[in-house]
């Protein structure tokens, strides 16, 4: 006869009769379900794990957590037993060989930035006293998640002026009657969409130079090609829209978005007086 607990095999031979204790073996597998993903600062992230009771009888797990100093933020997690649920410390009365489902979740940091990791050390231990682990096994069971932030990263080139004159100029050098353009590039270069990014020229032009009337161009999708020709003041299409105050001279372009790692640019025209 050959017989384990989980913690002891029992062998005995050349007897019909054999008396035997069956020891108790407690022990956890903590499993991440939901891979390790990102979020925007401010928002919350939640992951689904299992609890597996690898003990041969009912058993309580106590759930703690600790921070991996290898990530940058140290944000506490939150474990529930149903998506968005109340926090819980522990699980009872688990069922020997029996899973649970447990929902893990973290809020971001509105001051994280962009590729900042948050990593957590999660863990399962049994509530049994003096614990003996089963064969193979440990009585407690820890995982590590990690969650990266996500956010836009916006900045804002300028090219143009006396260095693209479009008419009008004498030997290269601006005069009255000029038409200089001026070429603005937006970049996102972060992981998550950048959303009503406004650009405007900080300083008004000259108060004798005016923005010309219908010429702004548009690349609409960021393939580098101006698709929206011609248009001006008051133009609104696609999330686009365009502003210029003829007092002070300022010419506001704005995209309701511009997705990670994308760019817009626009184009436009302004004649000296």
């Amino acid at each position: 006869i050959q017989f384990s607990d989980g913690v002891t095999t029992y062998n005995q031979d050349n007897s019909n009769t054999f008396n035997f204790s069956v020891g108790t073996a407690s022990g956890a597998t903590l499993t991440q379900v939901t891979a390790n993903s990102s979020g925007t600062p401010g928002a919350t992230v939640e992951y689904q794990y299992t609890l597996k009771n690898m003990g041969n009888h009912s058993d309580g797990f106590d759930l703690t957590q600790a921070n991996d100093a290898t990530g940058d933020l140290n944000v506490a997690h939150v474990f529930a037993a149903s998506s968005g649920g109340a926090s819980i410390t522990q699980v009872t009365a688990l069922a020997a060989g029996a899973t649970s489902t447990l929902y893990i979740r973290v809020v971001i940091p509105g001051s994280g930035t962009d590729g900042q990791t948050i990593k957590r050390n999660l863990t399962a231990t049994t509530q049994t006293s003096s614990p003996t682990p089963p064969t193979g096994g440990a009585t407690s069971s820890t995982d590590n998640l990690t969650t990266t932030v996500a956010s836009p990263s916006v900045a804002v080139t300028i090219a143009g002026g006396q260095t693209d004159i479009v008419s009008g100029g004498l030997n290269g050098n601006v005069v009255p009657g000029t038409v200089m353009r001026w070429t603005v590039t937006i970049t996102n270069s972060g992981t998550a969409t950048a959303t009503n990014i406004s650009s405007s020229n900080v300083n008004a032009h000259l108060s004798t130079n005016t923005v010309a009337v219908n010429s702004f161009d548009i690349d609409t999708d960021g393939n580098g090609t101006f698709d929206v020709t011609g248009v001006g003041n008051g133009y609104n299409s696609g999330g686009i829209t365009i502003g210029v105050n003829a007092g002070t001279g300022i010419a506001t372009v704005t995209y309701s978005s511009i997705p990670a790692s994308e760019f817009r640019k626009y184009r436009y025209n302004v004649t000296v007086q």
